[in-house]
């Protein structure tokens, strides 16, 4: 299992309205909202990471409201 955290940055009055579309957006494991620099951090669970970039690419980033998006893909340094 892989997995991908997308760090998002939403425009002013798009929070809630992003959290809740992205929560739909198949493969989607956890959505948290967060303070900082960031606005939401998902995260996104699959077999493939190719796969899953594609799906930040198509998907997530095709939501209206997110201003940014920058993709952390988690490393498995013990297997």
């Amino acid at each position: 299992m892989e997995t991908i955290y997308v760090l998002i940055k939403v425009g002013t009055g798009h929070l809630e309205e992003v959290v809740d579309i992205v929560k739909t957006l198949k493969g989607i494991g956890h959505v948290d909202v967060v303070t900082g620099t960031y606005d939401i951090i998902v995260t996104i669970n699959g077999d493939n990471v190719a796969t899953m970039l594609s799906q930040v690419v198509n998907d997530v980033r095709a939501v209206e409201g997110i201003k940014s998006t920058e993709t952390l893909i988690a490393l498995n340094i013990n297997d």
